[in-house]
Order: C-alpha cells, then sequence, then structure tokens
C-alpha cells in the first residue's frame, strides 16, 4: 500500500512517443522516458500549470498548485497555498535576463522540485 505524499516517478518506454508541438513554431519530440514529482493526496488533487518555452505571466492564485514554467523569462507568482515550482536543468539562461522570478514563495510552504540536475561531486 502507498501512503499519501510525493514521490518521484522515472518511466522509461522502448516505444517512442510523440510529444505534441506547443504552438506552429514549436517542433514535436520523441519522448522515451518521463521524470516528474507525483503527489497522491487524499481528495483535493493539486492542479498544474505549464507555461511555454517564451515569456510567460503566471499567476497560481490561492489553490495549491504545480508550476512548470518550460523555460524563459517568466514571471511566478504563488499563492497562499503550498505550490510547487519545477525547474528543470534543460530550461536555463546564461543571462539574468533570461531568467524565470518567483514572488511571494513562503519558506516551509512551498517547494522548489529540481529536475534532471545531477549531484556535484565538486
Amino acid at each position: 500500500m502507498v501512503d499519501l505524499g510525493a514521490y518521484g516517478v522515472k518511466i522509461e518506454t522502448t516505444l517512442p512517443l510523440a510529444d505534441a508541438p506547443a504552438d506552429s513554431s514549436d517542433t514535436a519530440t520523441t519522448v522515451t522516458t518521463f521524470e516528474g514529482i507525483v503527489e497522491l493526496v487524499a481528495s483535493t488533487p493539486i492542479d498544474s500549470i505549464s507555461g511555454t518555452s517564451g515569456v510567460d505571466t503566471i499567476d497560481t492564485g490561492d489553490t495549491g498548485v504545480m508550476v512548470n514554467g518550460y523555460g524563459g523569462a517568466d514571471s511566478i507568482t504563488l499563492g497562499t497555498s503550498k505550490d510547487y515550482v519545477v525547474l528543470n536543468s534543460t530550461d536555463g539562461s546564461a543571462t539574468k535576463a533570461g531568467a524565470a522570478t518567483v514572488t511571494d514563495f513562503t519558506n516551509d510552504t512551498d517547494v522548489f522540485l529540481l529536475n534532471g540536475f545531477n549531484k556535484s561531486t565538486n
């Protein structure tokens, strides 16, 4: 039996799946691995908000959500409930101007989820 909580999940397949393009300028990519966080909750599911590779303005409101900006100089405003902000290793920027900004982060309530980062041996 699995308890309620957040679990890291990695699923791999030999059957390539096509990722749908976000818009006409985006191209589909082949997906053979899915990695992410799955949270098992009693009765209140967590909604998710996904941005684009461009600049997005995301406001989570007052219900807890999982936010993934997917790159770009996003402006992410968190609400009063527990929010999860996904940071992907492949969505970074070489400049501060190209980085996402997160406001209203509350320690011991909100959570950053690191996806695709490796532990440094230095």
